[in-house]
């Protein structure tokens, strides 16, 4: 008997395709959305180091 005469076994394989598309759009959305947040993020970084130091830590 083959894997692809099996009852139901598109509905399965189906499945599986979509979960892994859907997993690697959210990885990827992610990822994507890291990158801007770093971005971003430096930006006020590089911004906050031009300010003077005004609870006189040093820092």
């Amino acid at each position: 008997m083959s894997i692809l005469a099996l009852p139901h076994i598109g509905f399965v394989i189906g499945a599986y395709a979509i979960t892994f598309i859907v997993v690697a759009l959210l990885i990827a959305w992610i990822a994507l959305d890291h990158r801007a947040l770093r971005r971003a993020l430096a930006l006020y970084d590089s911004e906050a180091r031009n300010l003077p130091d005004l609870d006189g830590t040093g820092r």
